[in-house]
């Protein structure tokens, strides 16, 4: 059965292709402990009821998977007046979400481009 070959990782350590190198780990945890809280980003007990609520209505991703999350159009790091507004939300898998958080990161606007144009 074939292997992958090792990769070498930023800091120059060859590692396996399954496993992380140690200073990946390290700098996850450093990134972690700077990372505001889910409350502290607007994940509040009111958004939970809403969001659990707006997900059994809407079951499936766009892509097709089942709906675990909800995604927001325009990013509410841009506009968080736009946070409970479900006109901004769409349902979401984890994978279409950190496509978005890439994207987001990548153009920095903000905006999810509706899934007719994807």
């Amino acid at each position: 059965m074939p292997v992958r070959a090792p990769r070498i990782c930023g800091c120059g350590h060859r590692v396996a292709s399954s496993e992380r190198c140690p200073c990946e780990a390290k700098r996850k945890a450093q990134y972690d402990q700077r990372r505001p809280s889910a409350r502290e980003r607007g994940y509040d007990t009111e958004y939970q009821r809403l969001a659990s609520a707006f997900l059994k209505e809407h079951r499936r991703c766009t892509c097709g998977q089942p709906a675990v999350l909800v995604r927001h159009k325009i990013s509410i790091r841009l506009r968080p007046d736009l946070r409970m507004s479900q006109s901004n939300w769409l349902p979401g898998c984890r994978a279409c979400n950190a496509k978005d958080v890439q994207r987001e990161q990548r153009t920095k606007t903000g905006a999810v481009s509706p899934p007719w144009e994807r």
